[in-house]
């Protein structure tokens, strides 16, 4: 579905990821994981069009033979919800200035999926951390994205919720059959949700290694299998 050809974004004299090559499957999960500085962010951003690359160029493949970029949802770390806004004016946000006839109709229809129903007619300042960051799933979803892109969107949150978010997420995800780029610097989080996981370090960040994760779902997170992939990975990133 997306090819990321020998990607290279440079600030200044320094670049920061460099000869970047990966290939995302449609209807699957590749989570990057990296430490802090490799470069994880940067590349989500390319890939959402918030950035370009110095070098290098994303090939976006279809079965149409359209090459356009498709339509993209994307989640940041901070749910960046709209104080004047309530829950599902937010969602419904994500449509865009165009808008759509049957908006509330399909804010609402998603808000279920997420369990924000009873809370339609909330502001953020109302809302948990979890309860506003499923907020900001929905309204990335509300689109029907091609493809979601994720930057840490559970880092800010405590374990519990955390785990609860990641089990809701893939739920999200078997639903709606997404293909999935998330980020993250959890080993534990990259484990439980990704088909592949990028190992992506240094600075410039390049891929260090690729993992096929072939865990099925859903994944206990006290398996052993579960816990030997946690230390291959740890391995990879301290290479």
């Amino acid at each position: 579905m997306v090819t990321v050809d020998r990607i290279t974004k440079a600030y200044g004299n320094g670049s920061v990821i460099a000869d970047i090559e990966l290939s995302l499957q449609p209807q699957q999960v590749t989570v990057m994981v990296g430490t802090t500085g490799s470069g994880k962010s940067t590349l989500l951003r390319i890939l959402g069009g918030l950035e370009r690359p110095t070098s290098g160029e994303i090939r976006w493949d279809s079965d149409r033979g359209n090459r356009a970029r498709p339509n993209l949802g994307i989640v940041f770390q901070e749910p960046r919800l709209m104080p004047w806004l309530n829950v599902r004016q937010n969602v419904e946000f994500g449509f865009g200035p165009e808008g759509h006839r049957h908006s509330a109709e399909l804010a609402n229809e998603i808000l279920v999926q997420v369990g924000l129903a009873s809370f339609s007619r909330y502001y953020p300042r109302q809302l948990s951390g979890g309860m506003a960051q499923r907020v900001a799933i929905a309204r990335a979803l509300v689109r029907k994205p091609s493809l979601l892109l994720l930057d840490e969107p559970f880092s800010a949150l405590d374990a519990l919720t955390r785990v609860r978010l990641q089990d809701h997420l893939m739920e999200l995800f078997i639903r709606h059959s997404l293909t999935m780029f998330f980020v993250t610097h959890d080993i534990e989080e990259a484990v439980a949700l990704s088909d592949t996981i990028v190992v992506i370090n240094g600075r410039p960040g390049q891929i260090h290694q690729q993992f096929r994760i072939d865990l099925p779902r859903p994944r206990s997170r006290q398996d052993s299998a579960f816990l030997v992939w946690k230390e291959r990975v740890l391995a990879a990133l301290t290479e």
